[in-house]
């Protein structure tokens, strides 16, 4: 109200005042921020912070400063009207190893000014494929059989690793227990097994790559063999002589204990000894001998012979 006092009538005379205050009212979300895990000299992606002016005059800003292993980018620009709001983008790039702190800082007009956002984050060492052993050697191999070893891959960095593909060079090389693309967190093993089947006699040589995104990206493994030609495998069947006057002796093979079985010999033999060429690696066979007087009459089964033929 305006009043003025003075000798007119109606002294005195007044005039009714009325107005609004207005003023910037800044809040900033959120007040804390961690960024977890980032591999040192790295920098992560953005993370977004928002300034608003709930208030009812512009919001004047001075400036926009953040410390520590941290940088910030901004839409705010000076002034930030009333009821509106920016945004500022934050990324973390440790320099060490451990927890690494800062905070982000915007100077306004506004009483508690400057308005602050504690950040957090961790740097960690970047991931490390390695593998034991670090080459396969399988020795001699029989042709089209196949020989293996286990190959243990650790990731011994503090972030994990991606191995996004298995690749080999050789013939005959084979890789089972793999299924790619898989993660390896820090600290963590897993195997997996390098096969050769080798084709011929003589060396094999190949090497097995584990691409990944660690520094060494692409681990190499080198494998080698030697083909061998299977070994040739032989019975040789004995008993004593007959106290009987008989012209020969025939040799019977099974695969079951107590038959049935196969005769070998397709005349009587008169030596006392049968040479079993025809066995097969891993088998197992069992062997009677009959003899046979002269007028072809076949005496019974003697006593089982058995014998287990080793592989390969």
């Amino acid at each position: 109200m305006l009043s003025i006092a003075d000798n007119a009538t109606g002294s005195p005379q007044q005039v009714s005042l009325s107005g609004t205050g207005v003023a910037p009212a800044a809040s900033i979300s959120p007040a804390t921020w961690t960024f977890g895990s980032q591999v040192l000299n790295t920098t992560s992606s953005a993370s977004v912070v928002t300034l608003s002016n709930g208030g009812t005059a512009s919001l004047t800003i001075s400036g926009v400063t953040v410390t520590g292993d941290f940088a910030q980018t901004n839409t705010c620009g000076t002034s930030l009207a009333a009821g509106s709001s920016c945004t500022i983008g934050v990324t973390f790039s440790p320099t060490a190893i451990g927890s690494r702190s800062g905070i982000l800082a915007i100077a306004d007009n506004v009483t508690g000014s400057p308005q602050q956002v504690s950040l957090y984050g961790t740097g960690v060492a970047a991931g490390n494929l390695g593998v034991s052993p670090t080459s396969v050697a399988l020795g001699s191999v029989v042709v089209g059989q196949t020989g293996s070893q286990t190959v243990t891959i650790t990731n011994s960095g503090g972030s994990s690793v991606i191995v996004s593909s298995v690749s080999l060079s050789g013939t005959g090389l084979g890789v089972s227990g793999l299924s790619t693309p898989f993660t390896l967190a820090a600290n963590q093993s897993n195997t997996f097994t390098v096969t050769v089947t080798p084709a011929n006699s003589g060396s094999v040589t190949g090497t097995v790559y584990l691409t990944n995104n660690s520094p060494t990206a692409s681990v190499s493994i080198p494998v080698t063999a030697t083909g061998v030609a299977a070994p040739s495998h032989q019975v040789m069947v004995q008993w004593s002589a007959s106290t009987s006057n008989v012209t020969g002796y025939n040799t019977y093979r099974g695969t079951v204990s107590g038959g049935p079985y196969s005769k070998l010999t397709a005349t009587p033999v008169a030596a006392t000894t049968y040479d079993d060429q025809s066995v097969q690696a891993g088998g197992q066979y069992y062997y009677v001998v009959t003899s046979v007087a002269a007028d072809s009459t076949e005496s019974a089964y003697s006593n089982e012979a058995s014998a287990t033929i080793p592989t390969p």
